[in-house]
């Protein structure tokens, strides 16, 4: 119960000696107080707002989409909720649902129904289906013929190229927004910069790639993160046959069983960071169980007369401008009447 005082004030002649004053009077009245819950509420003017995750949703993403509401009691109310006019899901508190995203370039509308005190709202959201694929590789060295990956090694360069939908226009009209490990890249993005370049650190710590396709400054259509870690460079070794060149269809590795007089064998600098194997920056150190070396990028062995046994080849690949890149391999020769074990 609320009680309001009320003051006011009474003027009063005094005739006897001509004086004018004034009376202050004061009364009491009791004003019933109302509960909150009998204070009538306008639900179509509650604000309520969507949560949906994925922020960004790929073709297919299981999405889940909630709502919630700060002055309205969701828990006890009705919903409805429809998917592109689909009724999916209906009850008492039923504030989250699940969606599976559409097909790339599509668009995804829900909605929901909320009763609550005899009136009804209707919020509704929509969400796309953008799609960019991310592809990397590593500005390094691989055979003639190589199909695989270029990889990315310690103290290389990467390169990365988002190619998103043709659903969400031009590549070279969006806006493309660069990431690294959390950090925006903000001189590397803008539009159509859907490329994105750099070398690895001397940490050469793992990173996490991120890329936002936009169209605007605040509108995300697109995203796409992925996780890198640069790896060892490698050495491989082929035979090179004087008739028909380097045999890169089979690798030397382990043992060698040598049935003729000589044999070349060529090392190839797998990963590193440079232009081809005979690149200035690369030195190759050959070595055997005999002592023999050698410093270029192939060595060849020749087999005395009347002779067997096995010898043991190794090499040495190290690029001179970047510490980090050094590998070595070793592999056995076995000739003559060697046996086998």
């Amino acid at each position: 119960m609320y009680k309001l005082f009320l003051v006011w004030t009474l003027p009063v002649f005094l005739f006897t000696s001509f004086a004018f004053t004034q009376t202050t009077v004061q009364a009491q009245v009791d004003i019933p107080e109302v509960p909150d819950e009998q204070i009538p509420t306008d639900i179509t003017l509650e604000p309520i707002s969507f949560l949906i995750v994925p922020e960004t949703p790929a073709p297919g993403d299981l999405v889940t989409v909630s709502i919630e509401s700060t002055n309205l009691d969701l828990d006890s109310a009705i919903m409805r909720w429809t998917v592109n006019g689909g009724l999916v899901k209906s009850g008492k508190g039923i504030k989250q649902i699940n969606v599976t995203n559409g097909g790339s370039g599509s668009q995804t509308t829900v909605s929901v129904s909320i009763s609550s005190g005899g009136a009804t709202i209707t919020r509704s959201t929509t969400f796309g289906a953008g799609n960019v694929d991310l592809l990397w590789q590593g500005d390094t060295y691989a055979p003639p013929f190589y199909a695989g990956r270029h990889l990315w090694t310690h103290g290389s360069r990467l390169t990365l190229l988002a190619i998103p939908d043709s659903s969400l226009g031009s590549a070279s009209a969006l806006i493309y927004r660069w990431s690294q490990s959390g950090t925006i890249l903000g001189a590397s993005s803008g539009a159509g910069r859907s490329s994105l370049s750099f070398y690895d650190s001397i940490l050469s710590l793992p990173q996490d790639i991120s890329v936002d396709v936009m169209t605007d400054q605040d509108t995300v259509v697109a995203t796409k993160t992925i996780h890198l870690q640069p790896t060892d460079v490698t050495t491989l070794l082929y035979e090179d046959n004087p008739l028909i060149g380097l045999l890169l269809n089979k690798e030397v590795d382990g043992s060698y069983g040598l049935t003729d007089k000589e044999v070349t064998f060529s090392a190839m600098p797998m990963f590193y960071s440079v232009q081809n194997r005979t690149d200035k920056r690369v030195s190759y150190t050959w070595s055997t169980n005999s002592g023999a070396a050698n410093t270029g990028n192939h060595i060849t062995l020749r087999i005395p007369d009347n002779s067997s046994g096995q010898a043991q080849v190794g090499v040495n690949i190290n690029n001179s401008a970047n510490l980090l890149q050094t590998a070595s391999k070793s592999f056995l020769v076995k000739f003559g009447n060697t046996p086998s074990f």
